[in-house]
């Protein structure tokens, strides 16, 4: 199932927060010239991602402490790429995999004596492009898979090369975080249904529902159809507009930072 995660801010910090991760809770990241980290709310490293040099063979070891439990990591960069890979429609170069090993003992979180396996491609101007996570033995059915797989389909990072040059505009390339509508909608709003951006009739429609009121985002390619959005009769608030590629439909908020936001994310 597609999802879609976001630098919704930078503090005085420099800490990257991002949404789009596992429950409802921001990750927090920091990058210089010698690594790049996950860090806490007050700033302290977490999990090393990346360290120079970044060359076949170097390595680094840190601890993790979850759920108060202290696990042994060991990453390891075991792939450089020598030449481009295609990356959701564009060729990255200068690409790295990372092996990551995590030990964690019998207890909490997994009842037995685990190790977490994850490989993760990385990629300049991007960001991670991919990771397979596997866990031995595998975990009480219900809980996880034996493998994860995960893949980048689409991005839009400023300078960096387009993920969907051409062709027509997918529900992958509108990368509309829940984050984002709450804070310009009302924090009250959440997804409803399975999955937002969603393939209805050839347009992507985000819906939201909370605190007595809905919002639904309609987004579809402008180069195939020649629609004007709908216009409003000011009964219900919304926002209509378009972009060279889309033409955005929102019913239920008139808040101009959606405006705003939608015009950034859109091609």
């Amino acid at each position: 199932m597609p999802r879609a995660f976001g630098v919704t801010g930078v503090d005085a910090r420099g800490v990257a927060i991002v949404f789009g991760g596992a429950g409802d809770t921001p990750e927090r990241y920091t990058a210089d010239a010698r690594a790049v980290t996950r860090v806490d709310e007050q700033g302290r490293p977490l999990v090393p991602l990346l360290r120079v040099p970044l060359e076949e063979g170097a390595s680094w070891s840190y601890t993790l402490a979850e759920r108060g439990v202290s696990v042994p990591c060991n990453a390891e960069v075991v792939r450089r790429d020598t030449a481009p890979r295609e990356v959701a429609g564009a060729r990255l170069a200068a690409c790295v995999t990372v092996r990551r090993v995590c030990r964690y003992p019998a207890g909490a979180p997994f009842p037995l004596a685990t190790t977490h396996d994850r490989e993760e491609t990385y990629c300049p101007d991007v960001g991670l492009v991919g990771e397979t996570q596997r866990f031995s033995p595998p975990p009480a059915p219900g809980l996880l898979p034996a493998v994860l797989r995960e893949r980048l389909v689409a991005w839009r990072v400023r300078g960096a090369p387009p993920s969907q040059a051409e062709g027509r505009l997918t529900c992958d390339d509108v990368l509309l975080l829940p984050s984002d509508v709450q804070a310009a909608c009302g924090a009250a709003l959440q997804p409803a249904g399975e999955r937002t951006g969603a393939d209805e009739e050839g347009a992507c429609v985000f819906r939201y529902g909370g605190g007595g009121r809905t919002v639904d985002v309609r987004v579809r390619d402008a180069r195939e159809t020649h629609d004007e959005p709908a216009p409003r009769d000011g009964t219900v608030p919304g926002i209509a507009l378009r972009t060279p590629h889309a033409a955005v439909d929102v019913a239920g908020c008139d808040d101009p930072r959606l405006t705003a936001l939608l015009r950034s994310l859109l091609p």
